[in-house]
């Protein structure tokens, strides 16, 4: 199914260079039928590096348990899917690609994203951006 999360999120990101440039890390979670946030999936991309608007895609992902018995299990009696072996950001930024590909994981759908994106003072830190009405790759 589909579900609709409209709410605007502002974040500021401070930086000298395009070194490490941030990424938005998402974990989608539902409430069970006692209440309990549960998590469902896991998903990162890379956040916008010229500004304007973007409408993101992130492909989301799910581990799975290393059984196929509590893979069943949890399938049929809805339980948690399977966990991470390592701390969330260090696989999400991938800082930890030995942990990921060692992880059995399914797909589980994606998630859109509507961004618009300003630079403040890049100039000014030697970041070089489209002269504005220039036709770039949006336009």
């Amino acid at each position: 199914g589909s579900h609709i999360f409209n709410h605007p999120l502002d974040f500021h990101f401070f930086g000298t260079s395009l070194e490490d440039w941030p990424k938005l890390h998402l974990q989608v979670m539902k409430l069970d039928i006692a209440g309990r946030a549960e998590t469902l999936s896991y998903g990162a991309l890379a956040l916008p590096s010229s500004p304007g608007h973007d409408e993101l895609v992130c492909r989301t992902w799910t581990p799975m348990h290393p059984s196929r018995v509590d893979e069943a299990r949890a399938t049929l009696a809805g339980g948690q899917p399977g966990f991470l072996t390592g701390p969330r950001a260090e696989i999400l930024s991938g800082r930890l690609p030995e942990e990921r590909t060692r992880m059995v994981t399914k797909t589980s759908g994606c998630v859109r994203i509507m961004v618009d994106t300003i630079f403040r003072n890049a100039s000014a830190h030697n970041i070089l951006l489209p002269k504005p009405g220039a036709k770039g790759p949006r336009g």
